[in-house]
């Protein structure tokens, strides 16, 4: 479960701290198994900084036992690319959203199916990029026959609220053109 959850999110790299709110009853527990794996050859663990959480990213033969354990994620499930620091803490913020989406929908029944990039071809065929806005990503969570979609925007340095206040005419101008049900901004 933890090589998917890392290879599922983040573009291949988490914190060690956001797995343990995900899979352990307690942090103690979590360090101890990712220890193991690492141990094992499985995870790359990254110390950024004293301040920032460690990172934990899947290493080749991680990556290859993940897609051997869950053959209908293979294509989701990727290693970590490059970082920059100053990316850093809206990727966590990324993650903490995608992985409260897939709480959310377990609860409701209406399980996620999708988190894709804003940017890529699930906009387009929602017809986002129409209207010249590209969310961080999009949820799509399944409801009856036609699952619904949800915008994603995550709002940190890196994309300042003046950015979003900037695109909020054009995500109304789509609201009612799109196959876009709600818009989330974290």
């Amino acid at each position: 479960d933890i090589l998917i959850l890392v290879g599922l999110v983040g573009r291949g790299i988490i914190s060690a701290d956001q797995i343990a709110r995900e899979l352990f009853p307690s942090e103690d527990r979590c360090r101890r198994r990712l220890r193991q794996l690492y141990d094992a050859g499985y995870l790359s663990l990254s110390i950024v900084t004293p301040t920032k959480p460690n990172l934990v990213s899947l290493t080749r033969r991680g990556l290859e036992y993940a897609r051997d354990q869950a053959p209908a994620l293979a294509v989701q499930l990727h290693m970590a690319g490059p970082l920059k620091l100053s990316e850093l803490d809206h990727r966590l913020l990324a993650i903490d959203v995608r992985l409260y989406a897939s709480a959310l929908g377990q609860k409701r029944g209406s399980p996620l199916l999708t988190w894709a990039s804003g940017r890529g071809s699930l906009s387009m065929r929602l017809g986002l990029d129409a209207f010249n806005v590209e969310p961080e990503a999009i949820a799509q969570f399944a409801a009856g026959n036609s699952p619904v979609a949800v915008a994603v925007e995550v709002i940190s340095t890196i994309k300042p609220v003046s950015a979003l206040a900037r695109r909020l005419p054009r995500y109304a101008a789509s609201a009612r053109e799109t196959r876009v049900d709600a818009l989330w901004v974290a």
